[in-house]
């Protein structure tokens, strides 16, 4: 062993007290299959998702603990106190907690003889700067790029590297992938990793806000953006205390480990009615009850970008004012872009505005077509009249959009003058239901198109199926480089499901297709689509996406009039 790597005064696992509090039982079997099963996600795929810039897969595992001989071999060193480091020290503990909980009563105690360090630093550490000459990595720390880590897991010890504090969490996360059980210890697999994202922010999203959990298990993906509202959750009129509380959580994460940005969307269209009406943008009591919200949900939680819609409603004047002030939509919904813009640069200067229109999909959708060509194209003629600052959302040619051209691209922007910024909104999530993974395709500098270079996914990210597309989603937004559909799925499937899900979720993905959910759900062989799942089910080690499959079931079932032979 390298006396680098050796701990010169060895120490406690970062204050991880691993003593289980359930008795040992015959189904503590010393199985690695089971006790993986019970050791949870990630499952061990044998490489990390996203795919790495650079990653070399050694065939070598380094002891991390022995729950039977009830020791752990490894101790963490923090040449860091930044931020993160509490979220470090609590997401390396929760896994050998876990792990330390399949033993009983058994207490991991640190092994003072065999133990080997962890370290976490930053590439800026002048104090590692001899371990990392010892090991030829200094030039190698010093190229990482925003958000970049390093990550060396040698039989000797592991060396984490992060550029900045998100870097470090990004290491951390990989490390955890290559964590695994085998004959009955905690390992790591040897690598050698050195990788950075393509696209800097990635957003999930769903319609509420998620909490802490859901926000510690997008550090652990590399999922650095959380955005909700639409028009469930806030209504532009005012906020409830909830919400408040809500929005205070998101901020306490963001602003204790700088690893998350919140974008709030807010609907001021009427998309519901019956939650929130259309806003009056010719009544100016109407318009500053909603620069007060949103300045309420920007104070709360930290955001420093919103999302304000109108689209999927009618391209009509709401509201008497508006309809006396305007002669078009375009023109109400730009004053009131140009107003939340304003008070926005007041509050806080170089904040982002990002504007959804009601004509959102380049020119290959049917609002393009006859009379609502009519409307759109005037639409966009006011747009050009706009701030040139405000970001305009767009979900591709169409509103799902699985391909996107250089083309496609230059005709939209061509609409509202080419200098304008764009936000890509991903709304592909609806093709892939109910186990499918991200797989569209874009042009090779598509980032380059993307505001700030950020990613969004249109998802229901609370949903295990959500989560699964989430992550292969993230694996191309990371390197799109390298990013191979295909792949993506069966590594994800392992890391979800556990490998042996992956041949039978193959079966799946064959009798799946790539069509329209809608065509799926009316032509499906029920006898068959049964079959796989029940195969599936006896494969998984997990159950809620499986759980969710055959909620799909039931529910094909009935589209198509046929008996589900219920699955409860």
């Amino acid at each position: 062993m390298s006396p680098l790597y050796r701990p010169t005064a060895p120490g406690c696992l970062a204050g991880i007290c691993l003593i289980a509090h359930c008795a040992v039982s015959a189904e503590h079997s010393a199985d690695d299959v089971e006790w993986t099963r019970k050791l949870g996600q990630p499952f061990y795929s044998g490489h990390i998702l996203p795919t790495p810039k650079n990653a070399e897969y050694k065939d070598d595992t380094i002891p991390l603990a022995d729950g039977v001989a009830g020791r752990i071999q490894c101790s963490t060193e923090f040449e860091y106190s930044g931020p993160t480091r509490p979220l470090l020290e609590r997401l390396f503990t929760k896994r050998f907690r876990a792990y330390g909980q399949l033993f009983g009563e058994t207490a991991l105690r640190q092994d003072k003889e065999t133990s080997v360090r962890v370290i976490f630093t930053l590439a800026s550490n002048g104090n590692v700067s001899a371990l990392l000459d010892r090991f030829g990595l200094r030039g190698k720390a010093a190229s990482l790029q925003p958000q970049g880590y390093l990550l060396d897991i040698r039989t000797d010890g592991i060396l984490c590297v992060g550029k900045d504090d998100q870097g470090l969490v990004n290491a951390l996360a990989s490390l955890l992938q290559l964590v695994h059980v085998k004959d009955g210890k905690l390992v790591a697999r040897c690598a050698h990793v050195v990788d950075f994202p393509t696209f800097t922010t990635r957003y999930t999203s769903d319609y509420f806000p998620l909490g802490t959990n859901f926000y510690e298990w997008m550090a652990l993906n590399k999922i650095n953006g959380f955005s909700c509202g639409y028009a469930n959750y806030f209504k532009w009129t005012g906020l409830e205390p909830q919400q408040e509380n809500a929005l205070a959580q998101i901020r306490q994460f963001t602003a204790d480990y700088q690893v998350m940005s919140f974008l709030p969307q807010i609907h001021i269209g009427g998309r519901r009615p019956d939650f929130a009406p259309a806003i009056d943008a010719g009544d100016a009591k109407q318009v500053q009850t909603l620069l007060a919200t949103i300045e309420k949900i920007m104070e709360l939680s930290g955001a420093r970008s919103v999302l304000l819609l109108w689209d999927d409603v009618k391209s009509v004047l709401p509201g008497e004012k508006a309809r006396e002030q305007f002669k078009t939509l375009g023109q109400a919904s730009g004053y009131v872009a140009d107003c939340v813009y304003k008070r926005m640069q007041e509050l806080y200067p170089g904040s982002t505005l990002i504007f959804c229109p009601p004509h959102y999909q380049g020119l290959k959708h049917r609002r393009w077509q006859g009379e609502l060509g009519v409307e759109a194209r005037q639409y966009m003629r006011d747009v050009r009249s706009w701030n040139r600052n405000i970001v305009l959302a767009w979900t591709g040619p169409v509103t799902e959009s699985r391909t996107i051209a250089d083309q496609d691209i230059m005709l939209y922007k061509a609409l509202m003058n080419e200098d304008r910024r764009l936000f890509y909104w991903d709304n592909t999530w609806h093709y892939h239901q109910p186990l499918r993974n991200f797989h569209a395709q874009y042009p090779k500098d598509f980032v380059e198109h993307c505001v700030d270079r950020t990613a969004y996914i249109n998802i229901n990210a609370r949903l295990p199926i959500g989560k699964f597309f989430s992550v292969t989603a993230m694996d191309y937004y990371w390197n799109p480089v390298a990013f191979e559909a295909r792949r993506s799925w069966r590594e994800a499937v392992a890391q979800f499901m556990g490998e042996a899900a992956v041949p039978v979720a193959e079966r799946f993905y064959a009798f799946r297709g790539d069509g329209y959910y809608y065509h799926f759900s009316r032509g499906a062989d029920i006898p068959a689509f049964r079959g796989i799942l029940t195969d599936l089910e006896a494969a998984s080690m997990e159950k809620g996406i499986v759980d969710y499959c055959w909620y799909i079931y039931n529910q094909i079932c009935k589209i198509q009039g046929k008996d589900s032979l219920t699955h409860e």
